[in-house]
């Protein structure tokens, strides 16, 4: 769920494998998340966000983003019929 890269490592570009099944009892999967976390010269903390998987046929926007998959949870209930999304997620 984590890791980081060593100065030698930090000279080339990082190649990555991420994965995700959802729990049975729970709903489908939306999207995998990949995030760079950084410390510039400074010493300020940085964070980037990058969509690696997801569900459907939805393309991302021009900034990097995705439009939602849909909700299937009754307000009332709190029950949903768990129709959209993954099973499992990979790239």
């Amino acid at each position: 769920m984590g890791g980081s890269l060593n100065a030698a490592q930090a000279t080339a570009a990082p190649q990555m494998l991420v994965g995700a099944e959802m729990d049975a009892k729970y709903a489908k999967l939306d999207r995998v998340h990949v995030i760079k976390g950084w410390v510039d010269s400074a010493g300020a903390q940085h964070e980037q966000v990058y969509n690696a998987a997801w569900a459907g046929e939805r393309i991302l926007d021009g900034k990097g983003k995705l439009p939602a998959t849909g909700n299937t949870v009754d307000i009332g209930s709190g029950h949903g019929d768990n129709s959209i999304g993954a099973p499992a997620l990979a790239a």
